[in-house]
């Protein structure tokens, strides 16, 4: 889960360096994600918010693969000049973003096996009951993954109610094609990051 030192927006002198000015903003938008959706300790992540932290993560490697190309920054790393500091920084608050959204990818793909034990199947068994509906509310409690497990256990272990099985298959249509998603946005920043290494070899290497 995130701290509060994760969350602590930062500001760089954008006037006299405007190179840093999206790197900023996009930083600044990626703690704000970080903030309102990691943080919380009641609702569970979604495909959703891990698809918006993959793309807020590969923008933000856009923006540094921009900074590292900018005439400014490619003469300071050869000089070693002390304004460095300042790249330096953005750097360690892209790691820590980088693990912080790695984390939460990882959490949202782990979370049936952490949560089969506390929820039972009382409001699983609610929202798949063929007659009664109207439980639909309750889905905030859990996420994507978590249904379909719990879901699919159900149809295979538990004979005391009717499952709607076209329910079901809809569920797994909407998992799998966000579980591609996610796949696709962690290569577009994996790619990024290699880029991101590339151009700082290139600069530093003679």
């Amino acid at each position: 889960m995130a701290n509060s030192s994760h969350v602590r927006l930062i500001s760089f002198p954008s006037r006299s360096q405007p190179e840093y000015l999206r790197v900023e903003i996009e930083l600044n938008r990626l703690k704000t994600w970080e903030s309102t959706s990691i943080s919380s300790t009641t609702t569970p992540f979604s495909l959703n918010t891990i698809q918006q932290g993959l793309v807020g993560l590969a923008e933000l490697y856009n923006c540094v693969q921009d900074l590292l190309e900018s005439p400014m920054i490619q003469q300071a790393l050869l000089d070693l000049d002390p304004s460095l500091s300042k790249l330096f920084a953005v750097l360690r608050q892209v790691s820590i973003l980088t693990i912080s959204v790695q984390c939460s990818q990882l959490s949202f793909l782990s979370s049936p096996a952490s949560k089969a034990k506390k929820n039972g199947w009382s409001l699983i068994s609610k929202m798949l009951v063929t007659k009664s509906m109207t439980y639909k509310g309750d889905e905030k409690t859990i996420n994507e993954v978590e249904y379909v497990d719990f879901a699919l256990c159900s149809y295979l272990h538990n004979n005391d109610f009717k499952v709607d099985v076209s329910m079901i298959q809809r569920k797994l249509q909407i998992l799998n094609t966000g579980l591609q998603a996610i796949e696709v946005g962690t290569e577009c920043w994996s790619r990024q990051l290699i880029r991101n290494r590339v151009c700082l070899l290139n600069i530093l290497t003679p």
